[in-house]
């Protein structure tokens, strides 16, 4: 659709993921919203502007401001963040995965992390990123 490394997170995964969710959230990598959308909905309550979110590509972010949600930067892994997070939560590009949660888990200052990640990613203890 956008990308080659652009997988939308199914209906059902994002509906887990946000189960439970309160206070305020950021999704940095937000994509077309489809982990924002359930945090919204009964079982969550997650007021809208309490919902944070970014994104790279720029046709992306259009989408996300149309509907609403706040876009606050356009690249994660430069992000400086302003705002104290109750949950991170996210489906990073797979390509970026390890270096996405590391940066999460850098940020997070207490939020609760939940993060979609390939079983490769997971799996694999030897990456770049995790020698460091």
């Amino acid at each position: 659709m956008f990308n080659e490394t652009f997988y939308p997170t199914p209906i059902e995964i994002a509906e887990k993921m946000c189960n439970g969710v309160s206070g305020i959230v950021l999704e940095p990598s937000a994509g077309k919203g489809d982990l924002l959308k359930p945090l919204s909905d009964w079982h969550c309550r997650v007021r809208k502007e309490n919902i944070y979110c970014i994104e790279f590509n720029y046709e992306l972010q259009d989408f996300l401001r149309n509907r609403n949600y706040n876009v606050i930067h356009d690249d994660f892994l430069t992000y400086k963040p302003d705002i104290f997070f109750d949950y991170i939560i996210m489906n990073p590009p797979f390509d970026f995965g390890a270096k996405h949660l590391l940066k999460a888990i850098e940020i997070s200052n207490g939020a609760e992390i939940r993060c979609l990640l390939n079983s490769e990613t997971l799996n694999n203890p030897y990456s770049k990123e995790r020698l460091s």
